[in-house]
């Protein structure tokens, strides 16, 4: 398991003119929170060491203050929404043969596709930018160690 937290912004507002360029108390943008749980069984199969994983990762949205949030700034965007907080579960199971391990995988197994950013071009624009976690994605890999 694993647990980090950051709390990081800046301590004074940097302005040109009359506009800012950063404002005291405004976020460096990061993630606040993150978490990591894993748990893996292993166990005998026909002579082999198996296994089953499980990986589940969270991290939280950041709720600002950004310089969009500023109505002073250039960048002041009301419209501009939160994005939503990350969370994927990724699972393995496998089975070693020796220098081969060979295993089946599902990678956000809960498919997960909520906006992790969502962003106009430019301040106010009609044209938005966004992105999501990569869909549910099931697969076989094959690793060789030598």
């Amino acid at each position: 398991a694993g647990v980090g937290y950051t709390d990081a912004t800046y301590d004074k507002t940097i302005q040109i003119g009359t506009a800012p360029i950063v404002v005291e108390g405004q976020t460096l943008g990061q993630t606040p929170w993150t978490v990591n749980l894993t748990a893996e069984y292993r166990f005998p199969l026909m002579e082999h060491e198996a296994f089953l994983r499980a990986q589940y990762n969270y991290k939280s949205v950041n709720k600002g203050l950004f310089l969009y949030e500023v109505p002073t700034a250039t960048t002041y965007d009301p419209t501009r929404m939160d994005p939503a907080s990350p969370k994927t579960l990724d699972l393995r199971a496998g089975i070693d043969f020796g220098e081969i391990t060979a295993l089946i995988y599902v990678e956000n197994a809960l498919n997960n596709v909520d906006y992790i950013s969502n962003a106009p071009y430019y301040a106010r624009a009609p044209l938005w930018v966004g992105a999501t976690l990569r869909p549910r994605t099931i697969g076989l890999q094959a690793i060789a160690r030598y």
